[in-house]
Parts: structure tokens; sequence; C-alpha cells
């Protein structure tokens, strides 16, 4: 008999039978079950998330979701009462080791109380690097500079999720990257606002709300005669609105109107639905314009809240005219400034 043949036979049906073994183990679990996580040395209290599939399961660990798993005995078991195990750790807590790549949370659940000296330097983490909790004001080094962030993950991996402004960004869990941070009044100005703008977000299914903005000006009735009042009205209307993928609102908007002239070709050809027997009116003004993005899942707080860049119009030259249906529409533009905006991360403007 061919033994090198009958070597692979063997090893194949042993593969098999481990195999069956450790998927009627992992099976054991469903969709709500209470299980205990293995992450780093600790046993970690969770809630199956997921039926299995792809040799694990999706779990939620606390307050932490984005947990995977792999579905052997090893790495998780059915939930024990506290204390029932070695290495046990208390509801929802994370382990205080490292947690291998197959483990490692995508979004890690609540920590334990931080030990004396969290927070500053050289406490609580051997070669000088602080201990810290979601929430606490840090610097990390990032491109050869220390900028001011928010711990936005309990430590995993050997390190901490941070939020530095829009940015998600991933600094070790050392001195040489991470430091605590006394924000400043404007840091911590910035952070409430950040939470109150979260709290208050608009409603419904709008297209505003979709950009988490107050809904863009439409005008009811176009008619009648143009004043300055109303050619204000009109440019706003014609002026807000989503365009391209962005939505685009105004404010602080002033207009001057020119006298009455009749079409000019050259000037005018490019006014959609333009009605050429009628008069057309220069106008100019100044304006604030926010071009303004929309939000997206993995986004966080600050980005959703701060989605929109801000463009001065302060010299702005345009007309008024009448279509072919008799309704007036006014636009104007600065066309003497740059393309870049005058400031990023904006809130969205809050009226005209």
């Amino acid at each position: 008999m061919n033994l090198s043949k009958t070597g692979s036979v063997l090893a194949v049906a042993a593969a098999m039978v481990f195999v069956s073994i450790s998927h009627a183990q992992a099976q054991r679990f469903k969709q709500g079950d209470a299980v205990d996580m293995k992450l780093g040395g600790t046993w970690m209290s969770c809630t199956v998330t997921s039926g299995y599939y792809a040799g694990g399961y999706d779990l939620k660990c606390g307050t932490g979701t984005g947990y995977r798993t792999s579905g052997d005995p090893e790495h998780i078991r059915a939930h024990q009462a506290e204390g029932a195990g070695p290495g046990r750790a208390a509801p929802g807590q994370a382990a205080p080791q490292a947690a291998p790549a197959a483990t490692a949370p995508a979004a890690a659940a609540r920590r334990p109380a931080a030990p004396a000296g969290a927070g500053q330097p050289g406490g609580g983490q051997p070669g000088g690097a602080g201990t810290f909790k979601v929430g606490d004001s840090v610097e990390i080094l990032s491109a050869s500079k220390w900028i001011p962030c928010t711990v936005s993950s309990p430590q995993y991996g050997g390190g901490y999720d941070v939020q530095c402004g829009p940015l998600n960004l991933r600094a070790k869990a050392d001195a040489e990257h991470i430091r605590a941070h006394a924000a400043t009044a404007a840091e911590q100005g910035a952070q409430q606002e950040t939470k109150a703008a979260m709290a208050n977000r608009p409603k419904g299914n709008g297209i505003g709300a979709q950009y988490g903005t107050r809904e863009p000006a439409t005008c009811a009735n176009r008619g009648g005669p143009l004043t300055t009042a109303t050619a204000r009205q009109y440019f706003i209307c014609d002026a807000e609105g989503e365009k391209a993928g962005y939505m685009y609102l105004v404010t602080d908007v002033t207009i001057q109107l020119g006298h009455a002239r009749a079409f000019n070709w050259n000037q005018d050809s490019a006014s959609t639905g333009i009605d050429t027997s009628q008069p057309v009116y220069d106008v100019r003004g100044s304006y604030n314009k926010y071009s303004c993005t929309k939000p997206t899942p993995i986004d966080n707080a600050f980005s959703r809240t701060h989605n929109c860049a801000l463009y001065d119009e302060p010299n702005s030259e345009g007309r008024c005219y009448k279509t072919t249906f008799g309704e007036w529409h006014c636009a104007m533009e600065d066309f003497h400034r740059g393309s870049w905006p005058k400031a990023k991360d904006q809130m969205p403007p809050a009226g005209n």
C-alpha cells in the first residue's frame, strides 16, 4: 500500500471530523444568546448578534458592538456567572490584555475604571503612557505634530481610537504617540456645540434632514412686480437646494437692483427659460454660501455636525429675469474670489 497516499487520506478524514465537531460546537449559539468571549487572557460577557457564519459569530459586549470571534470553544462559551471561571471580566468590561487579531473588536466595549494616575503621562502604563478612558482629551503624534483629540474607544490591540476634529484616527498606547491634553476653552466650546447639534439634528425624510441641515428655501409665488425685497427672496430660493450631491444654503444676503434694460444675447442667453421680450435687471450684492456634504454612517459626531464649507461672496454680480412662464428668477456670483472656501468644517447655517 502507498503509505503516503494512506497518510493523506487519514489526514483529510481527521480534518473532516475536526471541522464537523467544531461546526457542531459553534452551532450551539443563536442570535440573542448570552455568551462569554475570550479577549486576550480574559473572558468577557457578550450577546450574540448574528447566527453562525464564516466560522464564527458577531457579538455585542457591554455597550460595544462590532466584535467578531471564531466559533471554537477556545474563544466562545456559554455565559457563566461572574467569577465562575479564571480570568473572568465583569459584564461588558474589556480585557486588560491586547486581543488577538481574530477577535479584536471593531468598536470596543466599556472599560473598567482607570487606576490612579490615569490620564496623566506616565500613569498606569509601562513606558510613560497614560491610561485613558472614552471622552478624555488627549494629544496624539500625527505627521510629526501633536494634535488635540478625544478618546473614542477604550484601549484595545495596543492603542486607542481617537477623534481629531473630523478625523477618526488610531494612536498607539505609549507616551511617544499619545499624551494627556488640557482642552482649551475653544475646544470645550466645540465639543459642547457638537453635542448640542447632535441632540437637535433635523428629523424626518426631507432633503435638508438627509444632510443634517435646515430645509432649503422655496418660493411659492414668483409673479408680481420686482422689488429689492422680492429679488432677494427669489435669489435665495434659486441659490439654495441640492445640486450635484451637495446642499447649498446662503446667509446674510444683500442685493441691489439696477434699472430695467432690454434682453442682451451676449449677457443673458444662458439664463434658463428667459423671456427675451421682457426687461432684465442687473443686480449686485453680497452673501455667504455654504456647501454641505451628506453625512455617512462612519462619520464621527464632529463630521456629522460640521459638514459644510463656507464661501464668501462679497462682490457678487448677476441679473433678475422673467421666464416664459411669467416667473422671476435671480442669480448672482462673485467672479473675483478664488475657488477655495473661506472656512471648512462649518456647521450648517440656522437661517438666511
